[in-house]
């Protein structure tokens, strides 16, 4: 990882590390570390980080779906309800699908067999790269709770199907004929910065190279992302990739839901 590939990734997580060797092994695989072995892989911190989310996402419904009334534990989802949703929330292809629609594969350290094999497009590759940033983080800010949750919640975001306003959004523009939403980081890095780029970042071997610095807008230093339904274009400002969606998508919220 080079230093606009390390800046891309910290922006996007919207956290900073004092010690950038954490991150950096969050990225190495067990087959580089075996052709190196000077250097630590991302076996231990994938596993702290998978009970670290583990442990956000419960929260998470728990604020969401319930409430204690006359001293007693109500909810409006029951265990089976709540069950499915976690483990769609944190299922292999969630987690994978945030690396890859963010680009964070192509940094990984491999092994040349899994080179060769080009397993940075594994599921299981990307998913265990989800838990081991979060692993790396808790290391870095010694298990800080509120540095933890921001890093949890912003990586969830980079998944725009995994947030409760995207499924609103969704739902909402196609119960009014508005059809699929279009979600989009603009695009900075080329000639027009009207251009919506494709959201589907890894396919478009976009987030490599100069893309850590040239994705925010020239002149706040700020990144942004716009979401459009129909011909209705909204945009939102973040210091990172996903806060920008998140921000983005709180717009079209307010003008779908004043719509009849």
């Amino acid at each position: 990882m080079n230093r606009q590939d390390i800046d891309f990734v910290q922006s996007s997580i919207i956290y900073q590390f004092k010690n950038l060797q954490l991150l950096e092994q969050a990225f190495t695989r067990k087959s580089y570390s075996e052709e190196h072995p000077e250097v630590q892989n991302n076996e231990v911190l994938e596993f702290y980080g998978d009970e670290i989310l583990d442990f956000f996402v419960t929260k998470m419904m728990y604020k969401r779906f319930s409430r204690i009334l006359n001293n007693e534990l109500v909810s409006e989802k029951n265990e089976g309800e709540l069950t499915k949703l976690k483990s769609i929330l944190v299922s292999k292809e969630s987690l994978a699908r945030c690396m890859y629609n963010i680009g964070f594969s192509k940094f990984l350290y491999l092994g040349k067999s899994d080179e060769k094999n080009e397993v940075y497009k594994s599921k299981s590759v990307n998913e265990d790269l989800f838990e081991a940033i979060i692993g790396a983080v808790a290391a870095d800010c010694d298990w800080n709770y509120e540095n933890l949750e921001k890093v949890c919640r912003t990586m969830l975001d980079m998944e725009t199907t995994n947030g409760y306003l995207a499924l609103l959004v969704k739902e909402k523009s196609h119960r009014l004929g508005f059809g699929e939403p279009c979600y989009r980081p603009l695009a900075w890095q080329t000639d027009n910065p009207e251009d919506w780029q494709s959201d589907n970042l890894f396919n478009m071997g976009i987030g490599f190279g100069g893309f850590g610095s040239t994705s925010k807008n020239p002149k706040t230093g700020k990144h942004e992302y716009g979401i459009q339904v129909g011909e209705n274009k909204f945009t939102g400002i973040g210091d990172g990739i996903a806060q920008a969606k998140l921000n983005a998508e709180k717009k079209p919220i307010s003008f779908l839901f004043r719509k009849k």
